[in-house]
């Protein structure tokens, strides 16, 4: 985990050389979110980028999280097939757990 911290943080500050953390309140819960000076960036994480940093919490009965699990994992082969030679390499790491990081 923590490699793939460094990963996302160098890709981070070479767009950017100061980084923090945003707290803001979402509907439901508030949100932790990295950021430059110019707040969140959400145009980067969410944009068409692909680069990622997303943790997020939902309730599910057993079968949906087993479902959840399934569909994650079909999604990762498929795109295994996908690879070409020389092509840039991405790390994605898929973390499912029971319970709440609150």
């Amino acid at each position: 985990m923590n490699e793939i911290a460094g990963f996302a943080a160098r890709q981070l500050q070479e767009r950017h050389p100061v980084w923090g953390f945003w707290l803001s309140q979402g509907e439901v819960y508030s949100n932790l979110e990295v950021g430059d000076r110019r707040g969140p960036a959400r145009d980067l994480l969410e944009g068409d980028e692909p680069l990622m940093l997303t943790v997020g919490a939902m309730q599910l009965a057993e079968p949906q999280a087993r479902m959840l699990k399934r569909r994650l994992l079909d999604l990762f082969t498929e795109a295994a097939s996908w690879e070409t030679g020389g092509a840039t390499e991405y790390t994605l790491s898929l973390i499912l757990v029971r319970g709440s990081v609150e």
